[in-house]
């Protein structure tokens, strides 16, 4: 399952289990020869995450069970010759060495209802030797035998990341010199020749750091094997002439950017930004990170030595928005889940150097920001509609009597990868509101992405676009009138779309912004009322905002809502109208005697109430509403007789027409 909770009560499970049947074994290492036999069935089941799993549920809060601090079962499977079963022990090595040094399991995005179950009062002194001791055992017994796997198994992409994986988590200082010297070596010739995707390459960084970054003995090696990495990739790019020659060393640099500072390569980063093909969303992101990094390098580096110069900076920042924000735009409906996460990546990377106070932003670069996020925003959410359904219908099929293993783990994967769409638009999300709190936006500009609020599928989501919109409205030091105006607008647009799709979202924004307004406690009250008189006002030139008005309707006050009711003069009311009218006169408390004449989507039959009827039991009842089952049919003749305003005051009858 992909929450810990779940897992860490399996684990209970598991252990008994384990213990049971261990007790009828006689193999060397029992538990975990039957630890290892349960990851193998597990692994047909799961997607390269059964060992970090199974580790993590029996590890649960405690302390390291002994069954996972016995090197020699799980180096033994390393050994074999089948790459599978070599898979499988490198995973396990990698998921045992991650949690002796505390790390959380990495099992993907964990749901927002996950309930994480930590460790109480620390780890004692006694454990900490326990594991610094496995740490190093591992480590030692490892280091040989990851080597013989590069050279058993030469530039297979799932080797390498795997061993990256445990490189990451070992002590490296462990390694005698002569296995040290022979691992670095093959790494390396193996990172050169191998291509492989973005992601991948970034998933090399741990293991880099660790060889040639980490205190010990070997640091030394392992920075001679980056720079010759990095000296490889770099003549490999300049002799490509063009990115797309060059895409997988591309996204090797992306990852030797995040290691080292290149102070002098920006040139060529910034040639490669401009030559980017409209086709390559991953390379894209590739180069763009590049930039980024660079950044962050000089950045780092000013911090470190006040005297550094950042005289260069602005321009580097300009030039990387001014050309990334058109490829974060450049996603379309058709584009697969993996452009539309490399444009999110880009833009989040804009978004994070507008933040930064020496970035020269305009109201263009904010404006294509938010076009962007619109965009990404429509197009995730469709994928993300079809990610609910499914999870619903893999969740009946688990509940079903045919259920099967295989039937939880489908379900279990639909949800993590809705947790990861989730994350995903939260973190686009985010970035951009981080621009208007920072005050690197002007709030001006703000209306645009608030109007997008009903476009978010989760509520993290929601809330980042909430918590926006309560911080401009605090700022401005008014009622949030304009803001919420504005956005109004936004959603509207400036065609005549009356499409589902446009007067759904009107009509959620609506609600939502409404919804911040309470009928007692308010303090916003007035913007509330204002509101209401804005989208009578502007409904001559628009009707659909009434749409968006009518939730407003119901938080006035009963005799705002009368004064309003009274002042209208519409004679022939649309549907639009017509709604909008009814939800006055519910807040209002006032009988509908009559009503508009409005095409009804279906036939009904017609009846007749008689108004003087209708008026005696407004008259003997405030609350008390009477309705025509017809009122389809006739033009609007509303009675009010004998309503209490506000104050309690007894209003006679009028007509209203």
């Amino acid at each position: 399952d992909d929450r810990s909770i779940i897992r860490t009560t399996t684990g209970t499970l598991l252990k008994v289990f384990i213990n049971s049947k261990a007790a009828e074994m006689e193999a060397d290492h029992p538990k975990a020869t039957l630890l290892i036999a349960l990851v193998h069935s597990l692994a047909t089941l799961t997607d390269g995450f059964a060992e970090e799993l199974v580790v993590d549920a029996l590890w649960g809060t405690g302390a390291a069970p002994p069954m996972l601090l016995e090197p020699a079962p799980f180096v033994e499977l390393c050994k074999s010759t089948d790459l599978p079963n070599t898979l499988i022990g490198l995973r396990l090595v990698a998921a045992v060495l991650r949690r002796l040094g505390d790390s959380p399991a990495v099992v993907g995005t964990a749901p927002k209802d996950d309930l994480f179950m930590t460790t109480k009062g620390g780890i004692d002194d006694d454990e900490k030797k326990l594991r610094a001791r496995a740490v190093e055992q591992f480590s030692k017994d490892m280091a040989p035998v990851l080597v013989s796997i590069l050279q058993r198994f030469p530039q297979t992409e799932a080797a390498i990341l795997a061993i990256s994986d445990v490189i990451a988590c070992a002590e490296v200082g462990a390694f005698t010199k002569p296995n040290a010297t022979k691992l670095i070596t093959a790494f390396e010739a193996q990172c050169k020749t191998t291509d492989m995707g973005l992601d991948q390459n970034l998933q090399l960084v741990g293991a880099w750091r660790s060889l040639a970054f980490s205190a010990h003995q070997h640091s030394s090696l392992g920075e001679e094997a980056l720079q010759s990495f990095l000296k490889s990739t770099l003549s490999r790019i300049v002799e490509a002439k063009t990115p797309i020659k060059a895409a997988a060393q591309w996204s090797q640099m992306a990852c030797l950017t995040s290691l080292v500072s290149l102070p002098d390569k920006w040139k060529v980063m910034a040639g490669a930004l401009g030559k980017l093909p409209a086709d390559a969303a991953e390379l894209q992101w590739a180069v763009v990170l590049c930039c980024f990094n660079s950044v962050v390098w000089a950045l780092s580096s000013a911090a470190a030595s006040p005297d550094a110069s950042l005289s260069d900076l602005p321009d580097r920042i300009n030039t990387i928005i001014s050309t990334a924000l058109p490829l974060a735009l450049s996603s379309t409906a058709d584009s697969p889940p993996s452009t539309l996460k490399a444009h999110a990546n880009i833009l989040v990377a804009c978004c994070d150097l507008m933040c930064l106070p020496m970035a020269p932003i305009t109201d263009n670069h904010v404006g294509q920001a938010i076009l962007s996020v619109k965009a990404l925003l429509q197009f995730m959410a469709a994928g993300v509609h079809g990610l609910q359904e499914t999870a619903k219908e893999t969740l009946r099929v688990a509940l079903s009597s045919a259920a099967t293993e295989q039937s939880w783990y489908n379900h279990s994967s639909i949800k993590a990868a809705s947790a990861a769409s989730e994350a995903l638009q939260g973190k686009v999300v985010a970035s951009i509101c981080r621009t208007f709190l920072l005050n690197r936006a002007s709030p001006d500009m703000a209306p645009p992405l608030i109007a997008l609020w009903p476009s978010t599928s989760f509520k993290s989501s929601s809330d980042n676009i909430k918590q926006l919109f309560h911080a401009l409205r605090e700022r401005s030091g008014s009622d949030g009138l304009a803001i919420e105006k504005n956005a109004m607008l936004s959603a509207i647009g400036d065609s005549d779309d009356l499409s589902p799709e446009t007067m759904s979202s009107v009509y959620a924004l609506g609600a939502k912004l409404a919804s911040l307004h309470f009928t007692v406690t308010d303090k916003h009250y007035t913007a509330c009322k204002g509101m209401v008189e804005f989208c009578i006002q502007h409904s001559t030139h628009d009707e659909r905002i009434l749409h968006g008005g009518v939730s407003y309707c119901g938080k006035l006050h009963r005799g705002d809502a009368l004064t309003i009711l009274r002042s209208l003069t519409w004679e022939d009311p649309s549907p639009l109208q017509a709604a909008f009218i009814t939800q006055l006169q519910k807040t209002a408390k006032v009988a509908e005697t009559s009503a508009p004449k409005v095409a009804a989507k279906r036939p009904r039959a017609e009846q007749e109430v008689d108004a003087d009827l209708a008026g005696a039991m407004a008259s003997s009842s405030p609350n008390t509403q009477a309705r025509s089952d017809g009122w389809r049919g006739r033009k609007l003749e509303a009675t009010t007789a004998n309503v209490p305003d506000e104050s309690g005051t007894m209003i006679a009858t009028e007509e209203w027409e």
